[in-house]
């Protein structure tokens, strides 16, 4: 089978559940994607994932019995950046077209075995932005995906002990990241890569939803705990948006996702738990969204409906919500009774979302519309599939 018959194949049985074929796979490095495969070998939740238009390859970096370790996955145009660990290079910037000839090491930042281990690696607006660490300093870089094109920023990000980039974000065409104490600007140039001053400490998981990215941090001053934030970028744009828990309480904003232009995340207001929580980028326009759950994991989003994990007392089951009480509902009870389905391995496409559960015949792979009746089971329990979504990585 030909690369793009697979890629047929696979999108086929994305959004009809039906596949063209018996057996699809793509091999890469040791790792495999295939429609059937042991689900004991499948480890990590795909995100933003995507293929590339070039035929099956093995691509083995690390030639022989090694492993490569390949990892933080991003698409940029036709390109998919990664890193990767080699016994000549250490662990460096990679990317590939999907061909042996086009995988190649972009830049060795450290020479020889060392590693400047790349990470956060964030696409804006086509240039690739991404955070090294050399000598235990923590440095900012940029690439267009050539040798020479592959240069360092600005050194020196970690000027706190204990304060290392962590989370990075595309807002309209600027960097803004987080290095734990102080919150970043970058245009891409040494100049233009500044900290926005602002009263906010230990702040991570920076999330872009419309012209803001929201984060949780603390207040400077201690007189807040783990708070919802948000910021355009300015001094004067970076605001609390709600003190969920008041005062020195922390209701620990995480799972933050934007859904339809509204942000969900996860919070503990101190009074209801852990809870699914919206927010308009306003204190009155955060709320509560329901109080039926009694635990509550892997919020994604699915076009202008939330899907996560609920737990009540029919087990942890598939949930999806609109933002309002009436439209959070369990999309089905596929394990019955208080035996719970265990959902995970979310991916979507444009027109139905899946992911991998339990049932009374075992663990297989079910495809969902967002609704109860649409919500079904598609593979045997042996089987599993891996479907993908072309926005922002592989």
């Amino acid at each position: 089978m030909g690369w793009n018959d697979w890629l047929q194949s696979v999108r086929n049985l994305c959004v009809t559940g039906r596949p063209a074929a018996a057996s699809l796979s793509w091999r890469s490095g040791r790792d495999t994607i295939s429609g059937r495969a042991d689900m004991s070998r499948v480890t990590e939740q795909l995100e933003d994932r995507s293929l590339l238009s070039a035929p099956p390859q093995v691509l083995d970096v690390a030639p022989g019995a090694a492993s490569s370790n390949p990892g933080n996955f991003l698409v940029i145009n036709d390109t998919l950046f990664f890193t990767a660990t080699t016994q000549a290079n250490g662990t460096e910037l990679w990317k590939t077209d999907g061909t042996v000839a086009g995988t190649v090491l972009v830049n060795d930042i450290v020479p020889g075995a060392s590693s400047s281990t790349p990470s956060n690696l964030t696409n804006v607006n086509g240039t690739l932005f991404f955070s090294v660490s050399i000598s235990g300093s923590d440095e900012l870089w940029k690439s267009d995906g050539t040798s020479s094109g592959t240069v360092r920023i600005k050194s020196q990000l970690n000027t706190d002990s204990g304060s290392h980039p962590n989370s990075f974000a595309n807002l309209n065409g600027t960097l803004l990241f987080s290095t734990n104490r102080q919150l970043w600007r970058s245009d891409g140039t040494e100049s233009g890569t500044v900290v926005v001053d602002a009263p906010i400490n230990w702040l991570e998981r920076l999330t872009v939803v419309g012209d803001s990215v929201f984060f949780a941090a603390i207040k400077s001053d201690n007189s807040t705990g783990r708070e919802l934030w948000k910021t355009d970028g300015t001094s004067t744009g970076t605001v609390l948006v709600k003190d969920i828990s008041p005062g020195r309480g922390w209701s620990d904003p995480f799972d933050l996702v934007n859904v339809g232009g509204t942000l969900f995340f996860q919070a503990n207001d101190g009074t209801h738990g852990l809870r699914v929580w919206k927010s308009d980028g306003t204190t009155d326009g955060t709320s509560l969204v329901g109080d039926d759950h009694l635990y509550i994991q892997n919020l994604q989003s699915f076009g202008n409906k939330l899907f996560f994990v609920g737990a009540d007392k029919l087990g942890f089951e598939p949930w999806v919500s609109n933002g309002t009480p009436a439209g959070t509902y369990r999309l089905g009870d596929l394990n019955p009774g208080q035996n719970s389905s265990w959902p995970y391995q979310l991916v979507t496409t444009e027109v139905a979302f899946f992911f991998s559960a339990d049932s009374q015949t075992g663990r297989g792979v079910w495809r969902s519309d967002g609704t109860p009746e649409g919500t079904i089971q598609i593979t045997p329990s042996t089987s599993i599939i891996l479907c993908h979504r072309s926005n922002s990585g592989f």
